[in-house]
């Protein structure tokens, strides 16, 4: 009974690790990966908030590593929950909108303005 509770809990972070491609030069996302962490956080939205930390903690890592395709793909990943989980927005909004304003601070890459501007966009 523990070993399962453990594994449902810690189900979003394995959906959000699978997503991203395991090449660091390759930027592309896995589309069935996620298709099925859309559709877990669908049927799920009280993970909604946890996704959203998981995400914005992984963008601060990979942006202190420089590794700038892997934030890409992040926010790619929080676009895509935006569009689907419409309804239940307001449980990964606070998520989103922190991440968006760590994107537009970001002086030194222009092109991450522009991804937080277009996240914005999306948002809104």
């Amino acid at each position: 009974m523990f070993c399962g509770q453990v594994l449902t809990r810690r189900r979003y972070k394995r959906l959000i690790k699978a997503v991203f491609a395991r090449d660091v030069e390759c930027s592309d996302l896995n589309d069935d990966e996620m298709e099925r962490l859309t559709v877990y956080a669908l049927t799920n939205p009280a993970m909604l908030p946890k996704i959203g930390l998981y995400l914005e903690r992984r963008v601060g890592k990979k942006f202190a590593r420089r590794e700038f395709q892997y934030v890409h793909v992040a926010v790619h990943i929080c676009k895509k929950l935006i569009q689907a989980c419409h309804l239940d927005l307001r449980l990964f909004a606070g998520s989103a909108v922190r991440l968006i304003k760590f994107l537009l601070r970001q002086i030194e890459s222009p092109d991450l303005k522009v991804i937080g501007c277009d996240m914005l966009i999306k948002f809104a």
